[in-house]
């Protein structure tokens, strides 16, 4: 259903005509023999004494008075209020419910100009909602699309800068996905909140893709500048730049942790996005983003590069040559020292 109905279980519809023709019918204003028709030359004689004196015992007569579009001189358009089933003036309703809400709303106001338009002499029934929801719907569009355009270009330039940074479209493209799983959390754990997409909200979203992109772009510079086997090249990125990697976190939520008290509702909102963004990038790119490199990263052929057994054996070879070169040469010291001993 289109409309909202009573526990009568009529429409909730607000119409001034209810009211105004049995008043102008009740003072005289109404064609003779006729009780539901003002002749046009007593139509604004009929709204001046309506306006000026209301009927009493009508329902939001206050409201309903106000459908009469009077300038003082001149009756200039007449309207009809109508309570939708769905929308309301509590909440903001998702872009395509309030859309579906909107194609209704206008067929019937094309229904009822197909009716009554050529009658009234009107240029066309105008349909609008008080509450702006429709306004809003089209602001909503607005946002959703500058909020998927900005992420998008900030998870493109995120690949790049990864790509450059590491050298490996493998690391590059798990990073990226470390990015958007971040990204991903974060707007649900905004819409479990009860947030609805607003100017605000659009600008915090475009911007998350610089926020996730920290850590991950850390463990991943490390581990393609490191050498050995996947897992040493993964205990080797986590030793250079776990514990940094963890400071910052750190350092970042807490600093978010203050603009959660602001009363500004911007300042507000980016301290908690803040907050989520930086948790969330921590825990994919240590627990996410490593893991998977663990498992499908790349290995480093370097033949330079030697493994901790293989350098501790080399670095005991060598002691060893040193400690024998030692004790040769000092038994040829005692050799020459004593050619002919007795």
């Amino acid at each position: 259903a289109l409309l909202k109905r009573e526990d009568t279980g009529f429409s909730v519809v607000r119409c001034v005509m209810d009211s105004f023709l049995p008043f102008a019918d009740a003072h005289g204003f109404t064609a003779a023999g006729s009780n539901d028709t003002v002749p046009l030359s007593s139509v604004n004689d009929a709204i001046k004494a309506y306006r000026a004196d209301p009927p009493l015992g009508v329902k939001d007569i206050d409201a309903i008075v106000d459908n009469f579009g009077w300038d003082g001189e001149r009756l200039r358009y007449v309207s009809i209020e109508v309570e939708s089933q769905v929308l309301d003036m509590w909440a903001d309703k998702a872009e395509e419910v309030t859309r579906a809400q909107y194609e209704s709303f206008m067929r019937l106001a094309k229904d009822l100009d197909d009716m009554v338009g050529d009658s009234c002499g009107a240029s066309g029934v105008v349909m609008t909602d008080l509450e702006q929801k429709f306004i809003f719907m089209n602001n909503q569009k607005i946002y959703r699309t500058s909020a998927i355009s900005g992420t998008a270009i900030g998870v493109s330039l995120a690949f790049a800068v990864i790509l450059l940074a590491t050298w490996s479209p493998l690391l590059a493209v798990l990073s990226t996905l470390s990015i958007v799983c971040t990204i991903m959390s974060v707007i649900g754990a905004v819409v479990m909140m009860g947030w609805t997409l607003g100017t605000v909200e659009a600008i915090l979203i475009s911007i998350l893709a610089g926020f996730s992109v920290d850590y991950v772009v850390h463990l991943a510079h490390a581990y393609a500048h490191s050498n050995g086997s996947t897992q040493q090249r993964v205990r080797a990125a986590f030793t250079e730049m776990g514990t940094p990697v963890l400071s910052g976190m750190l350092t970042s939520v807490l600093a978010s942790l203050p603009l959660f008290a602001c009363q500004i509702v911007f300042f507000s909102k980016f301290g908690t996005i803040l907050c989520f963004t930086i948790l969330c990038s921590w825990v994919f790119a240590n627990f996410g983003f490593m893991a998977a490199v663990a498992t499908v990263g790349p290995a480093c052929d370097d033949s330079d590069s030697v493994s901790p057994s293989e350098s501790e054996s080399s670095d005991q070879r060598g002691l060893k040559g040193v400690e024998m070169t030692s004790r040769n040469s000092m038994t040829g010291q005692a050799v020459f020292a004593n050619p002919n001993p007795v």
